[in-house]
């Protein structure tokens, strides 16, 4: 049914606009209870948009949150030069700084800078895939309606 598809749709736009937030303020600006959210949606194996399931949508958008929080992370370590940040980050990312305590003293600014560099680029890459998401999700939208998409579960 074309309103269920537009109730998941509704949801699926909160929950972006809330970061992959509050449940329950989804729900309730999607009109369905928590109960359809966890008993029905996430366990429906229809695809509804992009040949996903709304499951596999949810799962896309909290990946997406957590990757743009990471850049946010990244950023601060090198931008503000936050040294702790960017002891974390290095060790997390750079082969020779896996597993090996060194001195927060020996952090080359050439690499730094180079580090720099390419979280902008991984930034602008992030905003821009963000853009096509919500694109794509409004084309398929308006599609599933106007062809008498009615999936439900």
């Amino acid at each position: 049914m074309a309103i269920n598809i537009q109730k998941r749709i509704k949801f699926i736009e909160e929950y972006k606009k809330n970061l992959a937030g509050n449940i329950t303020r989804c729900c309730k600006e999607a009109g369905v209870s928590r109960n359809v959210y966890y008993t029905k949606w996430l366990k429906s194996k229809k695809k509804i948009i992009d040949g996903k399931t709304f499951a596999e949508i949810i799962a896309d958008i909290d990946q997406q949150v957590l990757d743009d929080a990471e850049q946010i992370y990244k950023g601060i370590a090198i931008v503000e030069k936050d040294k702790t940040a960017l002891f974390n980050f290095l060790r997390k990312k750079h082969p020779d700084w896996k597993d090996t305590p060194i001195s927060m003293n020996m952090v080359d600014m050439k690499e730094i800078d180079k580090l720099r560099e390419e979280i902008n680029e991984m930034i602008d890459y992030a905003k821009d895939t963000t853009k096509n998401a919500k694109t794509s999700i409004a084309d398929n939208t308006d599609k599933g309606v106007e062809a008498g998409n009615g999936q439900s579960t």
